[in-house]
């Protein structure tokens, strides 16, 4: 009688560490599979743990980038009023022309905020009509909240075109976008003091409309020499053509003004 022969099973299986307490023999093809997942599965987590990362870390710097900026935006505002010359160095390295874009933006904003909608709120009316018909003068200070920023931001670009082109026909060296920023950013440091100026003779009682244009031209001069300072350490400008170019720039400004703009007095 033949007796029975114990076979050996083989022993090429594989193991799948889980916990020490199952531990299972698999096949090859088992055993890669399930490793596959298990390295996809980890992967995937490790990726997503590293992109909430990332994203928390992107988030936080655009945050301090935006409160740098504006910080410093503030700082080289108030820079202007204490020294010119370092107003027009902080200029040299800011981003151009968002600089000038966001000072033109914020100007028109001031006077419509600040100065058109009080006054139209309180009731008044412009001492010159208006001589566009579908503006009625009843209601023209309301109409200057709208129009008043979008005149702002034309007369910037016109400007700054124009200085750009005369500073190229005479051969000069000449950048766009640090014109509109120099522009943009003297137009806001001047634009404020006119605000505060207009209310204080709104204040006191002072004067007429002729009266406070002519105070606005004279500061209007300040401004002048701001840009005319800028332009010299900026750009090379001389100072006399500096003069001539914000000159020509103001009378640019007198149609526009004088047809679209009314003042408070």
């Amino acid at each position: 009688m033949a007796l029975p022969v114990e076979v050996a099973a083989p022993q090429n299986d594989f193991i799948i560490y889980g916990s020490s307490a199952n531990v299972n023999k698999v096949s090859p093809g088992l055993w890669a599979l399930g490793q596959t997942v298990w390295f996809i599965g980890k992967a995937t987590v490790d990726t997503r743990r590293l992109f909430d990362l990332h994203t928390a870390w992107a988030y936080n710097s655009s945050q301090e980038f935006k409160e740098d900026n504006a910080m410093a935006f503030l700082r080289l505002w108030l820079t202007a009023y204490r020294s010119p010359a370092l107003y027009a160095d902080g200029l040299r390295d800011k981003p151009a022309p968002q600089w000038g874009l966001a000072a033109v933006v914020l100007r028109g904003l001031i006077d419509s905020l600040l100065l058109y909608l009080p006054i139209h709120l309180m009731g008044w009316q412009p001492p010159t009509p208006s001589f566009i018909p579908i503006f009625s003068t009843e209601h023209y200070y309301r109409t200057l909240i709208f129009i008043g920023p979008l005149l702002f931001l034309a007369h910037w670009l016109m400007s700054g075109a124009f200085t750009h082109i005369v500073l190229r026909l005479t051969r000069r060296r000449s950048d766009i976008d640090l014109i509109l920023n120099i522009l943009g950013m003297t137009n806001l440091v001047i634009a404020a003091v006119i605000i505060a100026w207009d209310w204080l003779c709104i204040a006191a009682g002072w004067g007429n409309q002729y009266i406070l244009g002519i105070s606005h031209l004279v500061i209007d001069t300040w401004g002048i020499a701001i840009a005319v300072i800028a332009f010299k350490r900026l750009l090379g400008v001389p100072i006399w053509l500096g003069i001539l170019l914000q000159v020509l720039g103001i009378i640019t400004w007198l149609p526009l003004g004088m047809i679209f703009m009314r003042s408070p007095l």
